[in-house]
């Protein structure tokens, strides 16, 4: 890939992919880290991709999979302190939220961020993470399902 190339994907897809890696890693340093990280691997693959769709996912893919081996490294997953004014309550509700979001299982918070943080369609989740669609609507319902458990108990409204 040609310097020039590269650049416009960098710049393209960067704060792209920093949301990505700090949802699952909760630490600035961290997510910057895993944005060099999935750069590096996706200019080593040197993958010929058809579409800017299709570039789009694989780096989505490629920044899951370094975010998860980052946290595997780390044997902990800490749930960065968020800065949140306490006046604004909208904001601290999704906080708590987010906080949720990132207890559930790695099954179900990978569909929960592809769907509201990217606003991705089901086809596209199911394509991202190698499952089937159907499959992808089914743990959706389910991490919803376990969320309203969760923050009912936590009594968020």
């Amino acid at each position: 890939m040609k310097h020039e190339a590269f650049s416009v994907v960098y710049e393209t897809y960067k704060v792209m992919i920093f949301r990505i890696c700090y949802v699952y890693l909760q630490n600035i340093e961290d997510s910057e880290d895993a944005v060099v990280e999935t750069f590096i691997k996706f200019l080593k693959a040197q993958k010929v991709l058809k579409t800017e769709k299709d570039q789009r996912r694989y780096l989505t893919r490629i920044a899951v999979n370094v975010s998860k081996d980052m946290l595997r490294k780390k044997k902990t997953v800490a749930i960065a302190d968020l800065v949140v004014p306490v006046e604004e309550k909208k904001n601290y509700k999704n906080d708590i939220i987010w906080q949720q979001v990132n207890k559930l299982e790695n099954k179900y918070r990978d569909i929960i961020l592809l769907r509201y943080l990217k606003d991705l369609p089901y086809k596209e989740i199911a394509k991202v993470l190698k499952i089937s669609e159907s499959l992808a609507r089914k743990r959706h319902e389910r991490a919803i399902k376990k969320l309203k458990e969760v923050l009912r108990n936590e009594e968020i409204r």
